[in-house]
């Protein structure tokens, strides 16, 4: 998998665009890399675009549940928006999502561009 993390001023978030096959230890070096640009920065606002990602069919649902730790080692908190865009909704992309959210985070999955900054940009 490749991606890349930049800062996005016109919409004050840090945006990375991932391509390839994602699994938790990819996913992870990538969350980390946004969480030094989101502190770096001082933005609140993330934007994962994965449209371009399939989740590696190894995956277990363990492993994407214990990811939700990565946000916290990358220093993101529960103020910091995080919108995830995929081409299609998926199980373990549902149980990340619902695993965040308990533990306090705002991740949210969407398929569609438009509504992803509509509500990262609230």
């Amino acid at each position: 998998m490749e991606y890349t993390v930049e800062k996005q001023d016109d919409i004050q978030a840090v945006v990375v665009k991932a391509s390839g096959i994602i699994n938790t230890k990819v996913a992870e070096d990538m969350v980390l890399a946004a969480g030094l640009q989101l502190n770096a920065f001082g933005m609140k606002r993330c934007f994962f675009d994965l449209s371009e990602t399939e989740v590696d069919p190894n995956q277990t649902m363990t492993e994407m549940f214990m990811f939700v730790e990565a946000f916290k080692k990358a220093g993101i908190n529960e103020t910091v928006r995080m919108a995830a865009l995929y081409v299609t909704d998926g199980q373990p992309r549902l149980h990340l999502e619902k695993a965040a959210n308990d533990e306090g985070f705002m991740l949210k999955h969407f398929t569609n561009r438009d509504e992803a900054m509509k509500w990262l940009c609230q």
